[in-house]
């Protein structure tokens, strides 16, 4: 559903919120037209990769070592897509749903670094342990 969302956020809100306020929101998140051309793609493949990911992990039912390394090698160049995306121009065209969104990207890649330092200084402490 996430995913559907992201995919066309001024079409779901508007079905939310009703259709006398669809113009305003199909205004408030439309995507900005250099956003759709190289840097949503990238980002919905990352998105799609990373729940490939996480269907190999349902399936496997736990983490083995490649895996782990394959999901941190996914954050790590999610992270970096994200960033990207923060600094190369606008996603939306209204400014104010740019900033809020470019905002609340930001976060998520800061608690996705943090999460990634806390996981490798687990890993870590584990081999030392079992050595």
């Amino acid at each position: 559903m996430g995913t559907l969302v992201l995919l066309d956020p001024a079409r779901v809100l508007g079905g939310i919120v009703g259709e006398r306020a669809a113009p305003q929101v199909r205004a408030s998140f439309a995507y900005d037209e250099g956003f759709l051309q190289l840097r949503g793609p990238v980002l919905l493949a990352l998105l799609v990769t990373g729940i490939g990911v996480q269907a190999a992990l349902v399936w496997h039912g736990r983490w083995g070592t490649r895996l782990h390394h394959v999901d941190t090698v996914h954050t790590l160049l999610t992270c970096a897509g994200l960033t990207w995306v923060l600094g190369a121009g606008p996603v939306f065209t209204a400014a104010a749903t740019d900033q809020t969104a470019k905002g609340f990207t930001g976060l998520i890649v800061l608690v996705s670094l943090v999460d990634l330092a806390v996981r490798a200084r687990r890993h870590h402490v584990r081999r030392a342990l079992h050595r």
